[in-house]
C-alpha cells in the first residue's frame, strides 16, 4: 500500500486484495461507514481510534454466511464493556447488526 502525500488531507480509500481501508491524514477514518471492511469483519474508526456511537465499532463474523459471532462496543478509542450499556441500546444496535 503507497500513501498518496500528494492527497494527504483527503479521505483515501485502499484496497488490497478483498479489504477496503479508508483513511485521513495518514490513520484510519471515515464517517459515513466503517473504515475498515474485510470479508470476516468490519471496523469503524474516527481520527486513528475505533469510535461509534450508534452501534459496536467492531464487528467479526463467521464465514462465509455473514451471521454475527463478536460484537465490539468502542468510544474514543475505549473499549465499552457490555455493562456499560443498557441493555435496551444493547439489545437495539446487536438486531440492527444481525439482519
Amino acid at each position: 500500500m503507497i500513501l498518496d502525500l500528494t492527497q494527504f488531507d483527503k479521505p483515501q480509500v485502499y484496497k488490497i486484495d478483498d479489504i477496503e481501508i479508508h483513511t485521513l491524514k495518514g490513520v484510519l477514518h471515515r464517517v459515513d461507514g466503517p473504515a475498515v471492511m474485510a470479508p470476516t469483519h468490519q471496523e469503524w474508526y474516527t481520527n486513528g481510534k475505533l469510535h461509534r456511537e450508534d452501534g459496536p465499532a467492531r464487528v467479526f463474523h463467521k464465514a462465509p454466511d455473514g451471521n454475527v459471532r463478536i460484537c465490539e462496543w468502542w468510544v474514543d478509542g475505549k473499549y465499552i464493556l457490555q455493562g456499560q450499556l443498557d441493555q435496551e441500546t444493547f439489545n437495539k444496535h446487536l438486531h440492527k447488526v444481525e439482519k
